[in-house]
């Protein structure tokens, strides 16, 4: 996909603890907001930690359908500028827990009369995979979308995806539904475009799907899924679809 990687400095116990501590703390704070009512909104500012049977971006495994631990801090200022954070931990089979990779996020967002919302924005991602020949995926890329309270659109283009002059471009759509108090259930779609030759890779569109059933309690919010994506990536098996367990607890 890209140049081989330089090797990574592997954790040491010391970090392994700590990875093993954030998971205990995340759900022993699941458990604490599952008991607690619910709050209302005093402020913008919002803190989450969550864990996964299986980290994903755009339909694509980075983990090899292992567990993953994320921990994201994000900000909605009342000027209409948004920014967030998030950090994936993984678990490697028959290593130390290291971090899997980060994404930022920078955006300025505005409603307009009639209900609807646009926006604007930047976002950073780097990951890095499990296995003996990880995927790495690196990227910048600027968006535009726009929501209202069921659906939205965004369109993303990014000139280094992957390396300098990979050009690509993305659009996803968003739906929820809301069947009853508490539960959503949410989908995805999104397609994936190459817009100039690489070596070695095919000029072709690559879909992508996700479907979840989302409970909220508390403060918190458990969800059972399904994503994939066609034509497959690297393996076929990171790309295949699965089922994906979720847990999640916000601050």
């Amino acid at each position: 996909m890209v140049a081989r990687a330089e090797p990574r400095p592997r954790v040491g116990r010391a970090r392994l603890t700590i990875a093993l501590r954030a998971a205990l703390a995340c759900a022993a704070a699941l458990a604490g907001a599952i008991a607690a009512p619910s709050a209302p909104a005093r402020a913008q500012v919002a803190a989450g930690l969550g864990v996964t049977t299986d980290y994903r971006v755009r339909g694509v495994s980075y983990t090899e359908r292992r567990p993953a631990i994320t921990a994201s801090l994000s900000d909605d200022f009342a000027n209409g500028v948004y920014a967030g954070a998030t950090m994936v931990v993984e678990d490697p089979p028959g290593g130390n827990m290291r971090l899997l990779g980060h994404q930022e996020y920078l955006g300025y967002a505005r409603r307009m009369d009639d209900g609807l919302t646009w926006d604007v924005g930047l976002d950073n991602q780097r990951y890095e995979g499990y296995g003996p020949a990880p995927v790495r995926l690196k990227y910048t890329e600027a968006y535009a979308g726009l929501s209202g309270r069921n659906l939205s659109a965004r369109l993303y283009y990014s000139p280094n995806y992957n390396g300098s002059n990979h050009n690509i471009a993305y659009f996803e759509t968003n739906a929820v539904l809301r069947p009853a108090d508490k539960w959503r259930v949410t989908g995805h779609a999104g397609i994936f475009q190459p817009l100039n030759a690489w070596p070695f890779v095919k000029r072709r569109p690559r879909y992508d799907g996700r479907i979840e059933l989302i409970r909220t309690l508390g403060r918190a919010e458990v969800s059972l899924g399904w994503a994939g994506a066609t034509p497959p990536v690297g393996p076929p098996k990171r790309s295949e679809g699965g089922v994906i367990l979720g847990a999640s607890v916000y601050f």
